[in-house]
């Protein structure tokens, strides 16, 4: 199994997450205009909600961002 880097920033900030996802989960974050999806970092078994973000274009989403969920969200 491949290991994808995927770099977030964090929901609550500018800092970016490098969280390593499975092919699964990466796929789900390749998605064009806005998405949303739930992934899991493979190093250490978190998941993560990530989204779609705007980037500093017009209408443009190709950046992303993450939040950690807890148990049972």
């Amino acid at each position: 199994m491949a290991l994808h880097l995927f770099t977030p920033r964090n929901w609550d900030g500018n800092e970016r997450l490098r969280l390593q996802l499975n092919d699964e989960d990466e796929a789900k974050t390749r998605g064009r205009g806005i998405w949303r999806a739930t992934v899991t970092d493979q190093a250490t078994g978190k998941r993560y909600e990530a989204r779609s973000a705007d980037c500093s274009l017009p209408r443009c989403h190709c950046d992303a961002i993450a939040f950690e969920l807890k148990d049972g969200e």
